[in-house]
């Protein structure tokens, strides 16, 4: 309990650190850029000083909902210097836009955040930056208001379409389709912020064609930040793989450890990372990393035998284990909490599997029932309890993952000689 004590201070202090860099630096882009923004609108200080303080309170509330949301928004964020860049950049674009005419450019930040974080921190930022448009606008003491109220409203939905699009995208070739998605909308939506007055949009071609080639712009950076992130990604799962494997070899000193302690639970535990290896096979996830985890599910009871779910942690410090491994450890027993990855999902799965079937057939109570109604029962009992609730699985992978143990158990005298 000490050392469980002992890593949650270190995490909490870790956290704290970023909370603070990242909610300064929110501050600093924020205050400096409507200060600037005013400062070249010629507005009078009073009223930029109004300004930066309307900004600072947006922005507050910006860093509060980050740092209080559910799980800490701030620690969940793929890549804390790139994520402050490039909302800098897109402040630099906005404030740049009272003189030159950025187009679209001062979007880049919903759609690069989109890709790297998701749909919340997009729309999140998107609507600071609208925020800031709005300040700028009415800074700029624009002639024709009506017509700067339509393009802000254009703006507000364009940007939330772009985040919306850029979180959703799974493959790279499914940029070309959404980039298409987005020019036509756009071009729609432009089309009814004039009016339906063709000859009001070649008055104002100046900022159609900024808006276009800005979009192209940041579809083709967006673009490239996916690759970017997809390559780090692949090279991350090699690196953890490569380590999982280590554990994973018949010499390795805690598979030793483990066969010398029991035999019949090293041998559940072989069978269970075999399992947990299939089914992540099947699919598509890290099937290393599930094989370790179900491997050494229970490694913990070489520790201590009854608070094994705790032992772990021990147990994970002396061997060095990846968080990844220790998350499913802990994830798999759902005592703390619940499965959080698909691969801790199965792993989970897996030992209630081949726990039930072990038990029914030393009680002599396997023929009583049937392959579909063994593997149903504990769906049903999981799900109930909620414990795919946050593990990221589809209805329909759900139902896969149900099917492929089915056949799994079906196959008993393989599986459970």
């Amino acid at each position: 309990m000490r050392v469980k004590n002992i890593l949650g201070q270190q995490e909490k202090k870790e956290t704290g650190h970023a909370d603070t860099i990242f909610s300064w630096s929110i501050y600093i882009i924020v205050i400096l850029s409507t200060a600037s923004g005013g400062i070249l609108c010629k507005t009078p200080f009073a009223d930029i000083v109004m300004d930066v303080v309307f900004s600072f309170v947006g922005a507050l509330i910006f860093v509060y909902f980050y740092e209080m949301h559910e799980n800490n928004m701030i620690s969940r964020i793929s890549s804390l210097p790139f994520f402050l860049f490039s909302f800098a950049i897109s402040y630099m674009f906005l404030v740049l836009s009272v003189k030159v005419n950025t187009g679209s450019l001062w979007l880049f930040a919903v759609a690069v955040i989109a890709v790297c974080d998701g749909m919340n921190y997009a729309i999140s930022c998107h609507l600071l930056m609208i925020l800031q448009y709005i300040l700028l606008i009415t800074d700029n003491n624009i002639d024709n208001g009506s017509l700067e109220l339509r393009k802000l409203i254009f703006y507000a939905v364009s940007g939330a379409l772009l985040a919306l699009l850029m979180s959703e995208i799974s493959k790279k070739r499914a940029f070309i389709y959404a980039a298409i998605v987005f020019m036509i909308l756009s071009a729609a939506m432009l089309v009814v912020t004039y009016k339906f007055v063709l000859s009001d949009i070649e008055n104002d071609i100046e900022f159609v064609a900024s808006y276009i080639i800005g979009a192209l712009l940041i579809f083709t950076s967006a673009y490239f930040v996916y690759i970017h992130k997809e390559y780090k990604a692949k090279k991350a799962v090699l690196r953890l793989n490569n380590k999982l494997n280590t554990y994973l070899e018949d010499s390795s000193d805690i598979k030793l450890r483990l066969k010398e302690y029991s035999e019949s639970l090293y041998a559940h535990s072989v069978l269970v990372g075999e399992l947990s290896a299939s089914a992540a096979d099947l699919m598509e996830c890290n099937d290393v990393l599930a094989r370790a985890g179900g491997m050494f599910h229970e490694a913990g009871k070489l520790i201590d035998e009854k608070n094994y779910v705790n032992a772990a942690s021990l147990l994970a410090r002396e061997y060095d284990f990846p968080k990844e491994l220790s998350d499913i450890i802990r994830q798999r027993s759902t005592v703390y909490e619940k499965p959080k990855s698909m691969e801790a999902a199965i792993v989970m799965l897996s030992d209630c599997i081949v726990s039930t079937c072990e038990y029914l057939e030393r009680t002599g109570k396997r023929e009583n029932i049937s392959d579909e109604e063994l593997v149903a029962n504990i769906f049903d009992n999981r799900l109930s309890k909620g414990s795919l609730d946050e593990a990221g699985m589809t209805d329909e992978q759900i139902q896969k993952l149900m099917g492929f143990y089915i056949k799994q158990v079906g196959k008993e005298q393989t599986l459970f000689p």
